[in-house]
């Protein structure tokens, strides 16, 4: 199997596990709606999204 094979699986358990912890982070959101933990919440969702988008290139 070529290296980049390996590299691109890599990316894609990397993808998952961000993907993984977003999904926590929007069931999270749910439940905390208003104040700093909610900022948090959607701070670190924000940085997820980045990361997600990040991998995808």
């Amino acid at each position: 199997m070529p290296f980049h094979r390996f590299m691109d699986m890599d990316r894609d358990r990397e993808k998952q596990a961000v993907e993984a912890k977003l999904a926590k982070c929007r069931e999270l959101a749910q439940e905390f709606r208003d104040g700093p933990i909610a900022q948090m919440i959607r701070d670190m969702e924000a940085e997820l999204r980045q990361q997600v988008r990040d991998l995808e290139k």
